[in-house]
């Protein structure tokens, strides 16, 4: 009776192994880059100096990682703020 519990069991863990690892090779999709959003809200009148370190430091860090390969593409798009909580960048 033990024997019979124990086999029943091994073989419904294989079987649920088994299907999953099926599923995971019939999936209808295919996994792809990562997109990172960052919602920037800049402070008051800091708009300008933000935007230069943007030009400046962010940009030349963003280059260094996009030559290493670490980063496929990067973008900076600036938004209407609709509200005082709305992002004013978002990168």
């Amino acid at each position: 009776m033990r024997n019979t519990f124990r086999t029943i069991l091994i073989a419904t863990l294989v079987a649920g192994f088994s299907g999953a690892a099926a599923a995971d090779e019939a999936r209808p999709y295919s996994e792809g880059n990562v997109v990172n959003m960052s919602y920037i809200k800049v402070k008051p009148g800091m708009f300008d100096a933000y935007m230069k370190y943007l030009a400046t430091t962010y940009k030349q860090q963003l280059d260094a990682q996009k030559e290493a390969g670490i980063v496929v593409d990067y973008g900076i798009y600036q938004a209407d703020a609709r509200n005082r909580r709305d992002p004013d960048l978002i990168l």
